[in-house]
């Protein structure tokens, strides 16, 4: 069990809030102490789907069930880099592109239906301003280990995408978005196409990609892509 600070979902909610990725019944009792010497207030905690029994422990302690994720997968040491050509220009993002991100991500984020608002406690904060929030502190503390890219069509940004490179060399697609008027042009999937590649570049062991259960159009997409179903988890929140 790894509990970690979530800084920006602390910052944003004014509250300590702890996250455990990988989280198993018997890490319970620790979750409990850690939770009560250092004081936090919110955790998010995801369980794998194959753990019914962690997560009717969880509810019943008062935990809330916020969502079901799928992950897809794929070998990049076994895979050629995907190459793609489209009527429209993908580079790098820079500062200057904050305040147009900040525009895209709110409509590309607005009715999102995210874990934070299955929490009742949380439904004050509007999917569109955590999701921009988030992405403009990524793009103003980039590094290496994170690529974060632009789309545009005729010199008007229409969509974004962040990748990572996580501590077991996989490369992460963490986050992207497309305005909803640029959502039929193939922007979302060249994006997966473009972080994919890099993540090869950057000798990435494999590719790793999530969304919710009900998203089927990025499913598909993904199996497009080569990618395979790997596993699903549960998105739970337990207040202390």
């Amino acid at each position: 069990m790894k509990l970690e600070v979530s800084p920006h979902d602390s910052e944003r909610f004014g509250i300590k809030v702890g996250r455990c990725e990988n989280f198993h019944l018997d890490d319970w009792p620790a979750i409990l102490s850690s939770c009560k010497r250092e004081e936090f207030r919110l955790l998010v905690l995801r369980v794998s789907t194959d753990e019914l029994d962690t997560l009717q422990t969880i509810l019943q302690a008062g935990g809330v069930f916020c969502e079901t994720m799928v992950r897809y997968r794929r070998n990049l040491s076994k895979s050629e880099p995907l190459d793609w050509k489209e009527g429209y220009f993908l580079r790098e993002a820079c500062p200057d592109d904050l305040d147009a991100l900040a525009a895209v991500s709110r409509q590309a984020f607005h009715d999102y239906q995210s874990h934070y608002q299955a929490d009742e406690k949380l439904k004050a904060f509007s999917s569109s301003d955590i999701y921009c929030s988030w992405l403009s502190n990524m793009l103003i503390e980039n590094s290496g280990k994170r690529r974060i890219v632009v789309v545009e069509k005729e010199s008007e940004l229409m969509g974004f995408g962040v990748s990572e490179i996580n501590a077991a060399n996989e490369g992460i697609g963490l986050l992207r978005g497309v305005l909803p008027s640029a959502q039929s042009l193939g922007m979302g999937i060249s994006i997966v196409r473009d972080s994919i590649n890099w993540s090869k570049e950057m000798k990435a062991k494999r590719y790793v990609c999530s969304c919710q259960i009900t998203n089927k159009i990025t499913q598909l997409q993904l199996s497009k892509l080569g990618m395979k179903y790997h596993d699903s988890f549960y998105t739970i929140h337990y207040w202390a």
